[in-house]
């Protein structure tokens, strides 16, 4: 799978990995012709892009055919939107058919099987057709989001949450790039806006980014299309955030009930939703439970107190885990630190916490999970 997104480098991985393919990725056409060379007769098949930095997929292709021992590996175009004038020329090289992106799933496995002869297959090769670009209806709640439709790629609402926050980040400063860039730079840079919006169900960026290509191959103007992408991505990123809140759960561990019921009214109106525990084993159980995206803990709590309940999360986490922790302490915080950072605690916060810090630091702690 040859991608510079790394967003499509994910979907389609997850995607084919799940179908019981084995999978091995590279980010540009250099990358992977340097790839292939080290692990000669490794793999069935070349998932390419077809617009890269560094090296195209046309040029790896044209490469590829002259590497001692791939003359024959089936290539396909992986692309968001395939031009006649890129059909030929990806013909041309040698590759063997093309599959859209987002991905019909059957279709590609369809393909992908005809091409490896992995199954007995009798219909001929045909150039799979790029679905409409036309954005769909999103759901009410998530303007610009199709929350249904992202969650058929993604499977579960954590990793697909994760993902649409990488897209924000990545894509932060694209309009500036794009009012800045010279018409093929904008045009490629559209491109990839395009894939990794409809992989994320993100339609209207996904239409809005496939017309600013259009006219930019074209010479067209693209100042009418820009301002359209702009109020796509503006409803789009507001809707991330919303979207990654409410999935978002987050543990209040307080044994004062009024102070733990005022927190998670806090919560609920910023968006999340909360779960709460009177001591600290109460809470280290609900933990267990994996559901829980974030624990505010206050440092003295009866049974357990947020140090151990801290120390005991940070025990049993598996590799490559790491559940945000936030301790509040009446104590004077240089005080508390030491023992906190020894804990595993993240950040620790003084009593009372203002609102606006609050949601500033649960709104760091939750991208950083990214």
């Amino acid at each position: 799978m040859v991608d510079d997104s790394d967003i499509n480098r994910e979907v389609a991985q997850r995607i084919l990995s799940g179908e019981g393919a084995q999978v091995s990725v590279a980010t540009d056409g250099r990358n992977a012709l340097e790839w292939l060379a080290a692990h000669p007769g490794e793999v069935d098949l070349v998932l390419m892009d077809l617009q890269m930095p560094e090296m195209d997929g046309l040029e790896a292709t044209r490469k590829l055919r002259g590497m001692a021992g791939l003359e024959a590996l089936p290539v396909v175009a992986l692309t968001a939107g395939v031009f006649r004038e890129q059909q030929d020329a990806a013909l041309a090289v040698g590759m063997a058919g093309f599959i859209p992106k987002p991905f019909d799933v059957d279709a590609a496995i369809r393909l992908i099987c005809d091409l490896t002869a992995s199954q007995p297959q009798a219909a001929a090769l045909k150039l799979a057709e790029s679905p409409s670009a036309e954005p769909i209806a999103p759901q009410a709640s998530w303007p610009g989001l199709s929350v249904e439709k992202g969650l058929e790629f993604w499977g579960d609402a954590a990793s697909y949450a994760r993902y649409l926050r990488l897209f924000a980040s990545e894509y932060a400063g694209v309009m500036d790039k794009l009012v800045e860039a010279p018409a093929a730079e904008a045009s490629s840079i559209a491109h990839k806006l395009k894939g990794s919006a409809a992989f994320l169900a993100l339609d209207d960026v996904s239409f809005c980014a496939d017309q600013i290509e259009a006219a930019a191959r074209a010479g067209e103007n693209i100042s009418a299309d820009l301002s359209h992408l702009g109020d796509a991505l503006t409803t789009a990123l507001d809707s991330i955030i919303g979207y990654g809140r409410s999935i978002a759960v987050i543990l209040v561990a307080e044994d004062d009930p009024v102070l733990s019921e005022l927190i998670a009214e806090r919560l609920t109106m910023l968006g999340y939703t909360a779960e709460t525990a009177a001591d600290g084993r109460q809470a280290l159980e609900i933990w267990r439970a994996g559901h829980v995206s974030l624990l505010l803990t206050d440092m003295n709590l009866p049974e357990m107190n947020g140090l151990d309940l801290a120390r005991a999360i940070r025990n049993e986490e598996a590799p490559g885990q790491h559940l945000p922790i936030v301790m509040f302490s009446g104590n004077n915080r240089a005080d508390v630190q030491p023992l906190a950072e020894e804990a595993g605690v993240d950040l620790c916060l003084n009593k009372p916490v203002p609102a606006a810090e609050l949601e500033r630091v649960l709104s760091t702690l939750l991208q950083d999970q990214t």
